[in-house]
């Protein structure tokens, strides 16, 4: 008799598992959280997993640290980015975002620096649709190091 399977594959329940968890206990979050992302005068308690299977960038980031030991990590974010850092990470750990046409901006330039492809598409559909005459973004603003290693001059 053959012997009869099935591959289960529950993304979505998995994510509302995720969604109801960043909603509901925040503190339990806290306290198995991994690492700390200071920006501006905001800590955010977060988990190197969930930023690295979202961001290329925080993967190089997470990848160098101490396994075993919580980091502290300052990110520099303009005034702008630095307003909607929250609602990116929500969208990090959750995949939901409320995108409005004053943080539209500070979100596709987090999503273009930490390499955040699908949210930096959606955000720009958004502008896009919503603000046609205003698309004064500067890519290149957004191209900053996480990290600067010293030029051989410096050394």
């Amino acid at each position: 008799m053959a012997q009869v399977t099935k591959e289960v594959k529950n993304f979505q329940g998995l994510g509302s598992k995720m969604a109801t968890l960043y909603a509901d206990d925040p503190a339990f979050l806290d306290a198995v959280s991994d690492i700390t992302i200071e920006v501006g005068y905001r800590e955010y308690q977060l988990h190197k997993i969930i930023l690295s299977a979202s961001s290329t960038v925080f993967r190089e980031m997470c990848s160098h640290g101490k396994p075993m030991i919580k980091e502290k990590v300052p990110l520099q974010e303009t005034e702008e980015r630095a307003a909607v850092f929250e609602d990116f990470i929500k969208y990090l750990y959750t995949g939901n975002i409320t995108l409005n046409l004053e943080t539209v901006k500070g979100i596709i330039g987090l999503a273009y620096k930490y390499q955040v492809e699908d949210l930096r598409v959606i955000a720009k559909q958004f502008q896009k649709r919503h603000a046609p005459g205003k698309l004064q973004f500067l890519h290149s603003s957004c191209f900053c190091l996480l990290y600067t290693s010293p030029s051989p001059r410096d050394k």
